[in-house]
């Protein structure tokens, strides 16, 4: 089974010549400004070009570019972000959080079973829980939580603990970027993975997926494959594999583990990875999305196509073996769609359900208190 468990879908609509954008303004201009100044000089690019032409490059309203790709690659299913930076630039986005995830969920409706959309919030919004509450229990087809806490927020902030509760109480799994940006998109501290772990101990029967692992810092990386010993948290491995592009525009080459200019690095990598805590806590991603310019066959964040990496998680018994490493067919199979298909409860198996769980929520105030 081939299942992307990191997935975007974003568009602009054009209304009657008048276009709403999904981006908050500032978001959009600094996509622009990355475009136009990564990389080494001279800086000949204007990011005014771009500006307003800026997402239709991989707009994809009605899900089209995003089936044929699956259909192209035999992509079982991809997971279907939502996307809510509004509080991170300051700006209110044109098209509203309500309208993102009511059309989230028309699209899980439509193609069921191959796209599964998540809910993705900033727990800083008025009335957050009841926003969630609306889009699992009135929009439905939602399948996770994800919280991007580089917008501003620890994720042991007790304004999320709701959040946690609700989705503990309904066996929802709690999606976490831990992507290491320390640049003006994110802010950076908040990042940490080390902060998942904290929240984690007042709520230790949430189930937790680790987003990113880390990417771009190894230490990052440890932290997230460390913490997926735990039995309730998961880690998700997306641009570690293509080393986000590795520079190909930039005139640069990228010396971080990845599958095209470091392959040894990154295989150590996912054998620390299956020694640690198991190729079952491992799922592999794409941090992707597809539209008139991300279209088969080359599509995928460094046009080499989608399944690239799934492709080049498949042959690890034969490149493992090369540096010394042991992988089987199994270890691969549940990194490519396994291990996500069972923690979003598409295909459960059955030897890795818990029976068991902790029992409790919130430590504080507890000293004095008798029982489990």
């Amino acid at each position: 089974m081939l299942l992307d468990a990191h997935h975007h879908l974003w568009y602009d609509l054009d209304e009657g010549g008048k276009t709403r954008h999904y981006f908050p303004a500032r978001q959009r201009w600094h996509i622009c400004m990355r475009w136009a100044y990564t990389g080494l000089p001279p800086y000949n690019k204007d990011p005014k070009s771009l500006y307003e032409r800026q997402l239709l490059r991989m707009s994809d309203y009605e899900g089209k570019y995003t089936i044929a790709g699956m259909d192209h690659w035999k992509i079982n299913a991809a997971t279907l972000f939502p996307v809510d930076y509004d509080y991170n630039f300051g700006q209110a986005a044109e098209i509203s959080w309500e309208e993102k995830h009511q059309h989230a969920s028309q699209l899980g409706a439509k193609y069921k079973g191959r796209i599964l959309p998540y809910v993705q919030i900033d727990p800083r919004r008025t009335n957050s829980l009841e926003l969630v509450k609306r889009a699992f229990e009135e929009y439905k087809n939602f399948f996770a939580l994800k919280l991007v806490p580089g917008a501003g927020f620890y994720p042991w902030d007790p304004m999320c603990y709701p959040l946690y509760e609700y989705c503990l109480n309904n066996d929802i799994p709690v999606a976490i970027c831990v992507e290491g940006l320390n640049t003006s998109y994110r802010k950076g501290r908040f990042c940490d993975p080390i902060h998942v772990g904290d929240m984690h101990t007042e709520f230790p029967d949430l189930k937790v997926i680790m987003l990113h692992t880390g990417f771009m810092f190894t230490h990052w990386f440890e932290q997230c494959i460390c913490a997926a010993v735990d039995v309730n948290t998961w880690a998700e491995m997306d641009t570690w594999f293509t080393g986000a592009g590795f520079g190909q525009g930039a005139g640069m080459k990228s010396l971080r583990p990845n599958m095209y200019t470091n392959e040894e690095g990154l295989i150590r990598m996912l054998a620390f990875a299956k020694s640690t805590c198991g190729a079952h806590k491992i799922m592999w991603g794409t941090d992707s999305s597809h539209g008139p310019s991300y279209a088969a066959p080359k599509d995928g964040v460094d046009h080499q196509g989608w399944t690239a990496p799934a492709k080049w998680i498949q042959s690890l018994p034969e490149r493992g073996a090369k540096y010394g490493y042991d992988f089987t067919k199994e270890d691969a199979d549940l990194i490519v769609g396994g291990t996500a298909a069972h923690v979003l409860k598409i295909k459960e198996d059955p030897s890795r359900k818990v029976p068991e769980k902790y029992g409790w929520k919130y430590r504080y105030p507890s000293p004095n208190w008798s029982g489990r």
